[in-house]
């Protein structure tokens, strides 16, 4: 494919007024792993942190900026991406963090990317430059454009610029695990701990071939992270009367940078590889369910988010009837052959809106999503 590489907004302005209906797909990279004809669009040289101001809790940088150097510097002054954004390695951009709305495990505690995505500027479709919602936590913007944008996956806009609201890093942190051979009684259990006013930042459930991979046990188990004090999660994990193992510090940390960042945790070259999202009271289950017939998972959310792998591709009928039967459940093939892509699921409602945003921001079809989107139902929220 052809690679469009902008240097700067103008310039990206300039190159999609130029290529309009041309169908181009958005990347943050200087390579696109498509094959087919056509072109890319790319932020990969647009990088750069316009603007960081501790005290007001945001920072505004440029959509091709990797998000590894974003987060050092929030980490200087003891703040952070509270919603943990996933990390595939150095190529991954704080643009591309938006336009998929990546969240990593504190996001049912702390909220989504698209929770904390303030202030966006973006190209649409016609080559015009568009700047949305405010760089201030408090504002009265009115239709909050950038909202819409996050999880588009690049199908409306060229994003330029986003501005993230931050949140501190707690003083201390541990990870419990504890000893649970069934999924399907995870979710609940973690329900009752927060009931009971547990400061949970995360949990997740590992089968066996995963908890081997970043946890020092070899069986099925549950991680939970709590964050605060140091006195207070010493007070926390006594009252906590299931057999666990502590984990603290940066070994911590790091179990859940392996969790958020679960696809690479997996072989991709045989097998397939699922991400399911779902009600958190149903992931549990369906983690069970696959588990029955030998597919390896992690569950994370809260049981919200299912990844789910399994060596044998012959078993796919059996895995996606499984997903199936999930009603609330929608999949994403990420590894595997195409065919085996699940359908989209379409609310009537859902169509309506992605079409009237495509209208009105794309009505010449110069964004294309489609090999990002396939599998997704509009409104999930990745």
């Amino acid at each position: 494919m052809k690679a469009l590489l902008p240097a700067s907004e103008t310039e990206a302005a300039a190159i999609i007024s130029a290529n309009r209906g041309a169908g181009l797909r958005v990347t943050g990279d200087t390579k696109l792993d498509y094959s087919g004809e056509g072109a890319f669009v790319s932020a990969a040289r647009i990088t750069g942190v316009t603007s960081y101001e501790p005290r007001d809790f945001t920072v505004s940088a440029l959509a091709g900026s990797h998000l590894e150097e974003v987060t050092a510097l929030l980490a200087e002054n003891g703040q952070q991406l509270a919603f943990e954004p996933p990390s595939y390695g150095l190529q991954t951009t704080i643009g591309a963090i938006a336009a998929l709305n990546a969240s990593g495990p504190r996001r049912p505690f702390a909220g989504a990317a698209r929770d904390a995505l303030l202030h966006a500027r973006f190209v649409s479709g016609l080559g015009e430059v568009v700047s949305a919602g405010s760089c201030v936590l408090k504002s009265v913007a009115g239709l909050d454009l950038t909202k819409l944008l996050a999880g588009s996956f690049g199908n409306f806009a060229f994003l330029t610029e986003v501005t993230f609201r931050v949140g501190s890093v707690a003083e201390a942190e541990r990870t419990l695990i504890l000893s649970f051979a069934n999924s399907a009684d995870f979710p609940a259990y973690v329900s009752r701990l927060i009931c009971d006013g547990v400061p949970i930042t995360g949990a997740a459930h590992l089968s066996p071939a995963v908890s081997r991979e970043i946890l020092p046990v070899s069986s099925s188990a549950t991680a939970i992270r709590l964050e605060g004090t140091e006195r207070a999660l010493a007070e926390v994990a006594k009252g906590i009367a299931t057999p666990k193992t502590f984990v603290d510090g940066a070994a911590s940390a790091a179990i859940w940078r392996a969790i958020g960042s679960a696809r690479t945790l997996f072989p991709d070259s045989h097998g397939v590889l699922w991400r399911i999202t779902g009600r958190p009271s149903q992931g549990g289950e369906l983690a069970a369910r696959l588990a029955q017939i030998g597919a390896d998972t992690l569950t994370d959310w809260r049981g919200g988010l299912v990844w789910v792998w399994h060596h044998d591709v012959a078993a796919a009928p059996m895995v996606m009837s499984a997903i199936t039967d999930t009603p609330s459940a929608h999949a994403r093939l990420i590894c595997g052959p195409e065919e085996l892509a699940p359908v989209r699921r379409i609310k009537a409602g859902e169509e309506r809106f992605e079409r009237a945003m495509k209208q009105a921001l794309d009505p010449e079809n110069t964004f294309d999503a489609r090999p990002y989107f396939q599998g997704f139902a509009v409104g999930e929220k990745p």
